[in-house]
């Protein structure tokens, strides 16, 4: 029965470290544009 629910899991897994993938490409967005205006 566990089968059943795989791909919801696999689903919410990927949902999940795109999720943290975009905030850490955002976050280094941030600090790329912050060293650019302090140089």
């Amino acid at each position: 029965m566990k089968l059943k629910f795989f791909p919801l899991e696999l689903y919410f897994q990927n949902t999940i470290r795109s999720s943290i993938l975009d905030q850490i490409s955002f976050i280094g967005e941030l600090e790329r544009s912050r060293t650019a205006l302090h140089s």
